[in-house]
């Protein structure tokens, strides 16, 4: 004999009330970079300077509204894993 409690908790598990938008936006990746003047290079003895600044995972919007980022969230275990990290980089690059 089936167990109808379990065939009903397994039912609600599955049906269209758990069921969520899964909308969303990210900003991931932001990269901004300034080439150095010629006059100033040449001033320094250098064919060129480059100077770069670059953000990851800055910002995410979720119409779900419960801060759960469909990237790091596990449909399957219905768990959340670590959040991506933010991450910044700067760079300098010189030519002689």
């Amino acid at each position: 004999m089936v167990n109808s409690a379990s065939t009903i908790s397994s039912l609600w598990q599955y049906s269209d009330v758990q069921v969520r938008k899964a909308d969303y936006i990210k900003l991931r990746n932001i990269v901004l970079s300034y080439n150095v003047n010629n006059a100033i290079t040449r001033k320094l003895k250098m064919t060129g300077i480059r100077l770069s600044a670059q953000a990851n995972n800055l910002w995410y919007w979720s119409a779900a509204g419960d801060d759960i980022d469909p990237e790091t969230y596990s449909i399957n275990s219905r768990t959340r894993a670590v959040q991506i990290p933010k991450s910044f980089v700067f760079a300098l690059k010189v030519n002689f």
